[in-house]
């Protein structure tokens, strides 16, 4: 085996791959509208996407396999036959090089995207943390700390970066604390990406029902046309609307 030839290859058939997936994204291939009858189908969706995966496949293992063939020392004492499967061989290992690679290249991006503690215990996020600052990193973004030492812990081991954290609130693993206590520890941005919706979600169901069975809205729960105003801020939108026509005019 020609193991210099087969990593070149395998080089070439993952930056190909890394090329057409972007190009995948940028054409909005992997996109689609969350808004009833706008855009592709679920079903025409799926199927675009496996066919995009094959053919970036394709183009992948054939650009690895021709590099692997045309750069692997020559085999002069060799069978012809004998030679055609080296080269094969040599195509097909610069395939799964390439695959294996790119696979625990997103495995470890993922891992590390999705919770930064989890996979591995809280000591290696905060090594990771430190070495993110050490590269130039703007900031830290902690997710899934289970306890407020935890997230002294964190503070502790990653100074001198403004530091991040989410609090989702009855369904997420991270303590509910004052924001006053947050900034204490050392967090300069706070997450709070179900608060509203949650509550929302049970006035909206509160108020469905009331309209159902035939009933006024309860003042205790609502607001009125001046509260509403006032809550949006409406002379100000108003202000807005009317500065942006005068320049039209």
């Amino acid at each position: 085996m020609s193991w210099g030839a087969i990593f070149a290859g395998a080089a070439g058939a993952a930056a190909l791959s890394l090329i057409l997936l972007i190009l995948d994204t940028g054409l909005g291939l992997s996109s689609v509208s969350p808004f009833n009858g706008e855009g592709a189908s679920a079903s025409t969706f799926g199927w675009s996407s496996v066919l995009w995966l094959a053919l970036v496949q394709l183009a992948a293992s054939g650009i690895g396999g021709f590099l692997a063939g045309r750069l692997r020392t020559r085999w002069v004492p060799l069978h012809g036959d004998e030679a055609y499967f080296r080269d094969t061989a040599n195509g097909f290992l610069a395939w799964a090089v390439a695959t294996l690679v790119t696979a625990a290249t997103l495995t470890s991006v993922i891992g590390s995207i999705t919770d930064a503690i989890a996979p591995n215990g809280l000591a290696d996020a905060i090594d990771r943390g430190k070495r993110y600052r050490d590269a130039g990193a703007d900031a830290f973004y902690f997710e899934g700390p289970t306890s407020e030492r935890e997230l002294e812990k964190l503070a502790e081991g990653c100074t001198g970066v403004p530091l991040a954290t989410s609090i989702l609130e009855r369904g997420g693993k991270t303590l509910f604390l004052s924001p006053k206590r947050f900034a204490e520890m050392g967090y300069q941005t706070l997450l709070y990406p179900a608060t509203l919706i949650f509550q929302i979600a049970r006035t909206t169901r509160l108020a469905l029902e009331r309209l159902k069975s035939g009933e006024p809205m309860l003042k205790a729960t609502s607001v009125d046309m001046d509260q509403f105003e006032d809550i949006v801020d409406l002379p100000r939108w108003k202000a807005i609307e009317e500065r942006f026509a005068e320049s039209r005019d």
